[in-house]
């Protein structure tokens, strides 16, 4: 794989890390922060 495809790849795989503890940090506040257990509900 050429270099600029791996680094690619890897910006990508480093922004969806974020996006997901951003994610998490907002699952938490609502889950703790404003006790709504609803939102982290399956449906």
């Amino acid at each position: 794989m050429p270099e600029n495809k791996s680094s690619v790849f890897r910006v990508l795989d480093a922004n969806l890390n974020r996006l997901r503890e951003g994610l998490r940090v907002v699952e938490e506040y609502c889950r703790l922060v404003q006790n709504d257990k609803s939102f982290i509900q399956l449906k």
